[in-house]
């Protein structure tokens, strides 16, 4: 996902993968806000950035690191899934444009949809705020972190 857009490839070819994970969470987040989830989760590889809120919708939104507890975000997500009912997994969505991991997670009845599919379908939420593209809507998430 770090790969994603011009803005996450820059940052994170720079050295500046958190500012990725920021970009992308805050992206989540604006989704997310439009509509009530009992749970979202983002989970990164290996973050610092970890935090927990009730958004003012009632979802529970959490940032994660997957290290040290599991060995990849990938392992997190399966196990996670695994640990969950098989009426939450199918009610549940893991946003991933890894194949193996999506194998991984349809044969345990997971729905999985990839990264673009998702944060396109995302961005046609949230145009009424925003125009552009997924390149426009990172780059503005990111220009507001500087303003931070």
């Amino acid at each position: 996902m770090l790969f994603l857009t011009n803005i996450l490839r820059q940052n994170t070819l720079r050295r500046k993968k958190k500012r990725s994970e920021l970009i992308i969470a805050i992206a989540v987040e604006e989704f997310v806000k439009l509509f009530h989830f009992d749970l979202v989760v983002v989970i990164f590889d290996n973050t610092n950035q970890v935090y927990e809120k009730i958004l003012d919708n009632g979802t529970k939104f959490s940032v994660v690191s997957a290290i040290p507890s599991y060995a990849s975000s990938d392992d997190a997500l399966v196990i996670f899934n695994e640990n969950q009912s098989p009426e939450v997994r199918n009610k549940s969505l893991v946003v991933t444009s890894d194949r193996g991991l999506s194998l991984r997670l349809t044969n345990i009845g997971t729905h999985v949809t990839k990264c673009k599919m998702f944060f396109n379908a995302a961005k046609k939420e949230i145009a009424v705020r925003s125009s552009g593209d997924l390149n426009e809507w990172f780059g503005n998430i990111d220009k507001g972190l500087e303003r931070m």
